[in-house]
């Protein structure tokens, strides 16, 4: 081989080298790019998981300050509508007094007790269908009527929050709901919501506060 060709060979090797050792650096580089954009996806969905999750824990910390009344006591629902009043005469309840408060809900929805006490009757009964009454502390009673399922049995102790049932329309009921009922030592029908320390209006409110956390 002559000297030129031996110049010319060298510089094509040369340059054969050169374009490898290109390549190899910018497949190099493009390595970690699109590692990184995947590592940066990954956070991001994790971030989104994780504020998810933080939203739902705040939410469902709010349900339960909602639900928590003076003297430890607890609404016996989380997601309502007030339907009636105490002693309202009106609507399904025209011609006599209406010994409790109505609070419409989807079928299934859970019940919860409302204060401490022992289960004193979990059957159906009469017109109040499925119904689970607890004897509280003084001898007073709070009664939980129209259940599609019973979750206690009679001669079990609750906790105010404790699951006892969940909303029905058994007995005399056009549609589902919790009719909430309390009564004295003396057996008589006394206001709920007197007994659970609020007021109309703070129910209203509750009621709404609740609904935008749905």
């Amino acid at each position: 081989m002559t000297k030129t060709s031996t110049t010319i060979a060298s510089a094509a090797a040369a340059g054969v080298l050169a374009v490898g050792v290109a390549g190899a650096a910018t497949a190099a580089q493009g390595a970690p790019a699109a590692s990184t954009n995947q590592s940066v996806t990954a956070s991001n969905a994790v971030i989104a998981q994780s504020s998810k999750a933080a939203k739902a824990a705040k939410a469902r910390a709010m349900k339960r300050s909602l639900v928590s009344l003076p003297a430890g006591k607890k609404l016996p629902i989380r997601d309502f509508t007030v339907s009636s009043g105490f002693g309202n005469s009106t609507g399904p309840h025209a011609g006599r007094e209406h010994a409790g408060i109505d609070l419409s809900a989807r079928t299934g929805t859970p019940i919860y007790a409302a204060t401490n006490g022992k289960v004193v009757l979990a059957r159906s009964y009469y017109g109040y269908g499925n119904l689970v009454m607890i004897k509280a502390k003084g001898g007073g009673k709070t009664l939980y009527a129209h259940q599609s399922k019973i979750l206690v049995k009679k001669g079990e102790r609750v906790t105010a929050g404790e699951k006892i049932g969940k909303v029905g329309s058994t007995g005399h009921s056009t549609g589902p709901h919790l009719h909430f009922e309390v009564r004295t030592k003396n057996d008589r029908p006394t206001p709920p919501l007197r007994y659970l320390g609020i007021g109309p209006k703070t129910l209203m409110k509750i009621e709404k506060k609740l609904d935008r956390l749905r």
